[in-house]
């Protein structure tokens, strides 16, 4: 198993790829090389659930759309999901869709919800 080490501002990392587990194992450590945490993520993100919503809203043709605004024009005019919360509400209570199609629900407490903004931020072009 490769690993690899990084510095970021004075803080050193050392991270690798688990095959068994298919996600990347990241270690904070300090100057000795002694593990501090454990930031294990689940193929590049924070969990499973927030990587399933991320995989739905970017590969699912019409919630990628729905996500950029493409659809629902006057929602989006008026701002109505300008945010993951706002989209998820619209999913949940218009669109009666309350999980992903693998069960995820929108609003999971697991979920990296300032991720997700970022996501949206990006397929609406403002990242």
């Amino acid at each position: 198993m490769k690993t690899y080490y990084y510095n970021q501002e004075g803080t050193l990392f050392r991270y690798f790829f688990d095959p068994y587990l298919k996600s990347w194992t990241v270690l904070r450590v300090d100057a000795d090389g002694n593990q501090v945490d454990d930031l294990t993520l689940y193929k590049g993100w924070a969990n499973y659930q927030t990587w399933n919503v991320a995989l739905w809203l970017r590969n699912d043709e019409d919630l990628y759309r729905l996500a950029r605004g493409r659809r629902r024009r006057a929602f989006r005019t008026a701002g109505v999901w300008r945010s993951y919360e706002s989209l998820v509400t619209y999913l949940k209570y218009v669109r009666q869709m309350p999980e992903t199609p693998d069960g995820v629900a929108w609003d999971d407490p697991a979920l990296d919800t300032e991720r997700l903004e970022a996501l949206i931020a990006e397929l609406r072009g403002d990242a």
